[in-house]
């Protein structure tokens, strides 16, 4: 076992839950609005390996979630469109970072 972590037992001693490696955590949020491009600069990320989610919300039947970039410390989103259309096709995104640690 690891010098630090989290276990959870269950009422029988059973363990449900071990993170004995690697925390996960989450350290940013935005929701990117349709057509709308952004970018921020989080120094965190050079403390540890990251993960990023990018979760679109259709507004309209076919609609496209923005494409997410990081270089360096900086993370950039860019709204993404179908072929022809215009941004009545790009979706509203959740757009979160995790970091492990």
């Amino acid at each position: 076992m690891s010098a630090y972590g989290l276990e959870c037992f269950d009422a029988s001693g059973n363990i449900v839950v071990s993170y004995t490696d690697t925390l996960t955590r989450l350290v940013f949020t935005t929701i990117a609005s349709p057509g709308i491009s952004g970018s921020v600069n989080l120094p965190v990320l050079a403390t540890g390996q990251y993960a990023v989610a990018a979760i679109g919300a259709a507004a309209v039947e076919v609609s496209y979630p923005h494409a997410v970039s990081i270089s360096g410390n900086t993370v950039t989103w860019t709204p993404q469109y179908a072929s022809g259309q215009d941004v009545s096709s790009s979706a509203y995104t959740t757009i979160l970072i995790f970091l492990y640690t």
